[in-house]
């Protein structure tokens, strides 16, 4: 608001305004005064004067970084083979950068500086989600182990085994890693980024299950390995 002090017109209330697309605003009807001005989602402050039946203007140049990330295998150290999909996006913001880590590689240009939410699939599977704080370029390096299949048996009353299409969910605590509509014929088999506790949900038309599986060490591999599991929708 305007500047306060002894003798002075009391502070304004605090006023709002969001950007259009062309990272521009405008506010009406102020009264005339020194104005600080910060942003709220995009970190920046700056100062401007308001002068009587005169329109102010404000340019704020912001700096932009540059995110790098490279997914390597974590048993080799040699970049990621195989279907990789990266996506940088602003916890505070509206923008968003996605796309396929070719070679393993993932780059994202003119991020402004704060927090961004980094999250990668290995085609279906959700392998790392987090938040990273941006104050300058950065470059991570992510290895991944083999994704770990789980296989379960579904049966219905009687024993018989469910055969049919369903609607299926992995989630690790409240975080979903895969979905995808299967055609189960008996068994399901889904897969998770490796050891640690899970939920099945899988979901028919007529039925709902939840399977909770539990992903140890002893059950891998030297490169995947598989859990059998049998549960009743």
């Amino acid at each position: 608001g305007g500047g306060g002090g002894e003798g002075e017109r009391p502070r304004s209330a605090p006023r709002e305004a969001r950007t259009d697309g062309a990272g521009a605003f405008l506010l009406r009807g102020l009264e005339p005064g020194d104005y600080a001005v910060a942003g709220v989602e995009v970190p920046f402050s700056s100062e401007v004067a308001v002068a009587a039946g005169r329109r102010s203007r404000l340019e704020v140049r912001l700096e932009t970084f540059h995110y790098r990330l490279r997914v390597a295998d974590a048993a080799t150290g040699s970049p990621w083979d195989g279907e990789v999909e990266a996506e940088v996006r602003e916890v505070r913001g509206t923008r968003s950068w996605r796309g396929a880590a070719r070679g393993g590689a993932f780059e994202a240009e003119g991020l402004l500086a704060g927090q961004h939410r980094v999250r990668v699939w290995t085609g279906r599977l959700l392998r790392h989600d987090a938040v990273v704080e941006v104050e300058g370029d950065v470059e991570q390096r992510l290895p991944l182990a083999p994704q770990h299949e789980v296989s379960v048996r579904l049966l219905v009353a009687d024993d018989e085994p469910f055969r049919g299409e369903a609607e299926v969910t992995v989630l690790a605590g409240d975080v979903e890693l895969y979905r995808a509509t299967e055609t189960i014929d008996e068994t399901l088999t889904v897969p998770t980024p490796g050891p640690g506790e899970y939920v099945i949900v899988v979901r028919s038309p007529d039925r709902t299950a939840r399977i909770g599986v539990v992903v140890s060490e002893d059950s891998l591999d030297n490169r995947t390995g598989s859990d059998d599991n049998r549960a009743r929708p």
